[in-house]
């Protein structure tokens, strides 16, 4: 796509990414997306965005889904995972990799939660991107993800991105 080929010029070592892309892309339930993607694969995370944030709203008090249709605004600073389903994307979850790499939004559709989906990706994002940190405000149903899946705070809960 022309304005993915025009972040190209930001990659210090496009065969690096490449070969992420390919590790990323044999994981049975996830799909890399970043500027690199297809228009298709870039506005499929944007709908799962604006749904997390119509989600969280009430909240939160902040409709922002930390994700854009141009591959151009969303840069080289972000990552997202389209989460596989039988026939179609189920979800996606978006990670911050500017300075140390951030969890910043997930969404899930609703039939699969509390099934084991989401813990089952979430020991992908460790095995991939280790102690990664997780940007607040939480919903409930992450407080309590967390309480279980990481009770030693290892995954430090943090209110900006892209900072040491």
């Amino acid at each position: 796509d022309e304005r993915s080929a025009q972040m190209r010029q930001f990659i210090k070592d496009e065969s690096r990414v490449r070969r992420f892309l390919e590790y990323v892309n044999d994981w049975d339930s996830l799909r890399g997306v970043g500027f690199w993607s297809s228009q298709e694969e870039i506005d499929a995370v944007h709908h799962y965005a604006c749904l997390f944030a119509q989600e969280t709203s009430k909240d939160s008090g902040t409709w922002m889904p930390y994700w854009f249709r141009d591959a151009r605004l969303i840069g080289t600073s972000r990552i997202a995972y389209l989460i596989k389903g039988a026939e179609s994307y189920q979800g996606a979850v978006v990670m911050d990799i500017v300075d140390y790499k951030t969890l910043a939004w997930l969404w899930l559709t609703p039939r699969l939660r509390r099934r084991g989906v989401f813990a089952s990706i979430w020991r992908q994002l460790e095995h991939y991107h280790g102690n990664f940190k997780v940007l607040a405000p939480l919903s409930k149903a992450m407080q309590s993800f967390l309480s279980a899946k990481d009770p030693d705070g290892t995954h430090e809960i943090v209110t900006e991105t892209g900072h040491s």
